[in-house]
């Protein structure tokens, strides 16, 4: 997965890989980073989601 991060104006991207525990993994949310929600699949465009995964041992 790609991740970009912008700190104070300032943009980084890194490679990163996730090992999720399925077992306490669950979704937060999910949203739609677009108000097109209709696309051809030409391997030209794509939509981007910006999700929120949480651990439901971690106590907020």
């Amino acid at each position: 997965m790609k991740i970009t991060a912008n700190i104070n104006g300032s943009n980084t991207e890194k490679i990163i890989t996730f090992l999720a525990d399925v077992s306490t993994a669950e979704i937060g949310s999910v949203k739609l980073d677009d108000t097109t929600t209709t696309k051809i699949a030409d391997g030209n465009q794509y939509f981007t989601y910006t999700a929120q995964l949480v651990d439901k041992n971690v106590i907020q």
